[in-house]
């Protein structure tokens, strides 16, 4: 029933409401991503993404994270996945698997933007550390 009202919400473009949805569906059903992507409308993948980014807008990066864990594992190819989830595991201080993510992503996707930012900012921070 929640899961519905996720899609619902997310085809009327009400992502507050899709967001609430979502958490209580991610309580009661933590492989929510999976019946999600399976729930068979338009775009699975980027609206997956899509709710994953409003999640990490306001604070909720474990279930934003959650839902990229599920997206990649089930569509392994989609960049954009992969770079949401660096960004998070940037802010939570997993530089190492911040890089790969990204890394992933450019492979997946050369163009994509996020990657290339996160990288280039990874990369920086890297060589300003002080040399032992």
């Amino acid at each position: 029933m929640h899961e519905a009202l996720v899609n619902e919400y997310m085809k009327r473009g009400e992502m507050h409401a899709a967001l609430a949805e979502a958490q209580t569906t991610l309580r009661i059903y933590p492989k929510f991503p999976a019946a999600m992507k399976s729930s068979g409308f338009d775009d699975a993948d980027f609206r997956v993404v899509n709710l994953a980014v409003e999640l990490m807008k306001v604070g909720e990066n474990d279930d934003a994270l959650e839902f990229l864990n599920g997206e990649i594992a089930n569509s392994p190819r989609f960049s954009v996945a992969w770079s949401n989830r660096a960004v998070i595991r940037y802010q939570r201080g997993e530089i190492t698997l911040a890089r790969e993510d990204a890394q992933n992503a450019l492979r997946l996707d050369p163009t994509n933007i996020q990657a290339q930012y996160l990288l280039n900012s990874l990369n920086a921070t890297a060589s300003l550390a002080p040399q032992r």
